[in-house]
């Protein structure tokens, strides 16, 4: 959820927030700060206590928490290129359809 919330503040900095997909998020501005209404995954609610499988970047996956305030818990590096796995996901047929990722309720 701590990234959900760190992308909706980038919004209100007028940041660019990080670029998810599968992922929406409905949220708010109450008492200055973003309020999460609503979150999907794939089309689904959100269960805070799944783990979910991401794809990132080394350097967002070891400066998380240092540059966006975000621990990502446990990682688990592969061998592989965002570009490869998102090939293989293609190919497998796995690819979810991109849902606005972040959208403002005022």
């Amino acid at each position: 959820m701590g990234i959900l919330l760190r992308s909706a503040s980038r919004v209100l900095e007028e940041r660019v927030p990080l670029q998810m997909s599968g992922v929406a998020l409905r949220w708010r501005v109450r008492l200055g700060a973003p309020e999460v209404i609503s979150v999907t995954v794939g089309g689904e609610p959100l269960v805070l206590d799944r783990m979910y499988t991401i794809a990132t970047s080394s350097f967002l996956a070891d400066q998380g928490e240092r540059r966006f305030g975000v621990s990502f818990g446990d990682v688990e590096l592969h061998d592989t290129t965002i570009l490869d796995a998102a090939a293989a996901a293609v190919v497998e047929g796995s690819v979810m359809p991109s849902p606005p990722v972040l959208q403002r309720i005022d």
